[in-house]
């Protein structure tokens, strides 16, 4: 499910402030029309959710943790930068003759160049805050073997969450740099299947992200829900899901006054007609997956994430033959080689509980 959302931040900040100062009789709204008193909130809080995942959340994912009281025992985050280096598959093509949008596009859908390389470093949070979202992340080098170099950045969270008397496995991934490359990437966590095995039907993964429009320069929020292309086994849970694209919007006014964009710095500069197609580009994504697990026996208890992000095209069905192993990607997905080798192959993160209490 899909559902568009325009968040104000102003609007988010007084909501949450008010959450934090308010008595626990009250009732407050999220954007999309949930009531929580401030107990919820905490309960959700201690759940692992982040403020921006409350004040997104779904009605029926709310009724389902709103009374639950837990607490995060273990974490582990990695934060990660990607270089991916491409090169022309005709080494006679003047790469500098087309527009970078051309060169993205192709690049995207698999189309006169080839991916000839990817690096993956483990940087520090403090490299990952200070990524500026606005500068370009593709860089086009004109030399005697003409290359175009994409460079992504990447959170990646997991967390056991106690819940009672039992836990759940929380992954959380946030880009900041968006790719060029939007197919089917992999998301998910695999378990010491000795200790724990995931609980039936208590799987959920949603993924926010915000588009920002180069004319009006609004950014709207939107939501998705996945619900189905998920990977259920004793060992783990992953779904697959493909990375929304960018798009285009047309603009087209009669008159100076109705001139809809913001780079109108005086009026004689704004034609008094025009037809202006303008990029709508995805700014920002996090997503965030989780299930309950169940005993099976005494022992320390173990999660590894991973997040796969697809760097080639990969059809669904062939995304989802992945099985659990700790030699796959990210000591999660095993996959064959030929599919395999179409993931960046980033590393995964270990959260490890050593005795649980069941």
């Amino acid at each position: 499910m899909k559902n568009k959302v325009k968040i104000c931040s102003l609007m988010l900040i007084g909501f949450f402030g008010l959450i934090n100062g308010a008595n626990a009789s009250n009732v407050y709204t999220n954007y999309n029309g949930v009531e929580m008193s401030t107990n919820e909130f905490n309960n959700l809080i201690s759940m692992g959710f982040t403020d921006e995942q409350i004040y997104n959340m779904e009605q029926d994912e709310f009724e389902k943790n709103k009374n639950l009281s837990g607490e995060i025992v273990a974490t582990d985050t990695i934060y990660v930068k990607t270089i991916n280096t491409y090169a022309p598959k005709d080494e006679n093509l003047n790469i500098m003759a087309f527009a970078k949008s051309e060169i993205i596009n192709d690049i995207n859908n698999g189309n006169n160049y080839e991916l000839v390389s990817t690096q993956n470093i483990i940087i520090t949070e403090e490299e990952f805050n200070n990524v500026d979202e606005n500068n370009d992340n593709v860089i086009i080098v004109n030399d005697v073997n003409p290359d175009i170099i994409s460079t992504e950045y990447k959170k990646l969270t997991t967390n056991i969450i106690k819940n009672g008397s039992t836990y759940r496995v929380k992954n959380d991934l946030t880009w900041k740099k968006m790719p060029s490359t939007r197919s089917n990437d992999l998301f998910g966590i695999r378990i010491n299947h000795s200790i724990a095995e995931p609980k039936s039907g208590s799987q959920y993964a949603k993924t926010t992200y915000k588009m920002k429009d180069a004319c009006t320069l609004q950014t709207t929020t939107y939501n998705t829900v996945h619900s189905s292309n998920w990977n259920r086994a004793e060992t783990g849970y992953g779904v697959a899901f493909k990375i929304p694209s960018d798009t285009t919007k047309r603009y087209i006014w009669y008159k100076e006054a109705d001139y809809p964009c913001a780079d109108k710095d005086s009026l004689y500069k704004v034609p008094a007609t025009g037809n202006k197609l303008v990029d709508v580009d995805v700014t920002s994504l996090n997503s965030y997956m989780y299930f309950d697990l169940v005993k099976l026996s005494n022992g320390a208890l173990s999660a590894f994430g991973s997040y796969q992000h697809a760097q080639k095209s990969v059809s669904l069905s062939s995304a989802l033959t992945f099985t659990f192993g700790s030699g796959g990607l990210g000591g999660v997905f095993n996959l064959s080689a030929s599919i395999s080798e179409k993931y960046d192959g980033m590393d995964g993160t270990h959260a490890q509980i050593l005795n649980p209490n069941w």
